[in-house]
């Protein structure tokens, strides 16, 4: 469609596209993705459409929930549909009922719809977390296991601690000084 911003992003010899209206908001909030860019038009593993701002609220009732768990801050329920296979992840803010994401999913991960009402930073958020799970399904058959860590860069070679939020990787990492030749890779950070 005219009126869509379509682009396409290449990690590890893999490539996603993520389409958006030309008017929505989250174009100017693309910066994090630019390093990852690409114009080689290859094939994709997933394409991810970001509905327009203040989407509505998606019927459920054809799909049946399969599990419901709380992660920090935010609520998850996963749904799946018999008709259709597809997957509904839908992530609500624990203090904020009325911000709520809707992650359509095809069985195959190929495909992925995400509707989001709540304010600009939780559309943001949600677009984020809906690619990076995505990436997650949609590489796997490609041999391709994505690990959340904190990266030390030292003499060329590089470290790796894994864990969860706010455990022992972010406190083990502050430590590296670049006086001793060590680096700390930030999530925005490549390179």
């Amino acid at each position: 469609m005219e009126n869509d911003m379509t682009y396409q992003y290449q990690v590890a010899d893999l490539t996603f596209e993520l389409k958006l209206a030309k008017e929505d908001s989250l174009n100017q909030h693309l910066s994090n993705y630019e390093p990852f860019r690409t114009d080689q038009h290859k094939e994709v593993i997933f394409r991810l459409t970001v509905c327009p701002d203040q989407a509505e609220k998606i019927d459920l009732s054809h799909y049946t929930e399969t599990i419901s768990f709380e992660e920090e801050t935010q609520h998850f329920s996963i749904y799946k549909s018999a008709d259709t296979n597809d997957t509904i992840i839908v992530m609500t803010l624990s203090h904020a009922k009325s911000c709520t994401a809707y992650l359509q999913i095809q069985e195959d991960y190929s495909n992925g719809s995400l509707s989001v009402r709540g304010s600009s930073a939780f559309r943001y958020y949600s677009m984020n977390n809906s690619l990076m799970m995505m990436f997650a399904f949609a590489s796997a058959p490609h041999n391709m296991l994505l690990q959340h860590s904190s990266v030390i860069v030292h003499k060329g070679k590089g470290y790796l601690f894994l864990g969860k939020k706010r455990s022992t990787r972010e406190p083990a990492t502050p430590h590296c000084h670049p006086d001793h030749g060590a680096k700390r890779k930030h999530d925005r950070q490549v390179g």
